[in-house]
């Protein structure tokens, strides 16, 4: 075995772990972030944080969804307009 063939041997296996090792960060389903008696995992395949304990689990969203994004919209546009009729009733006082 050559000193070229070792090093392209050596380089093509290091870029397969790497590929392999991202594989598995990717698409395994749950990354677990505390072990014991209440575990706590982010489940990459819902995006969101379980917290799973004695008496069950709780599922916590780390996206939102379509409605809470318009929910918030109509929110911020409600409040924005209060505002300014409520400026709008201090300086015609």
């Amino acid at each position: 075995m050559t000193l070229k063939s070792a090093l392209v041997l050596c380089f093509t296996l290091l870029c397969v772990g790497f590929f392999v090792l991202d594989f598995f960060k990717t698409y395994t389903r749950y990354n677990f972030l505390v072990k014991g008696e209440v575990c706590i995992a982010l489940d990459r395949k819902e995006d969101a944080i379980k917290v799973v304990g004695v008496s069950g689990c709780v599922s916590i969203p780390l996206t939102k969804s379509v409605e809470e994004k318009m929910r918030d919209k109509i929110e911020n546009e409600v409040s924005e307009k209060l505002k300014a009729e409520l400026a709008a009733t201090r300086d015609s006082r």
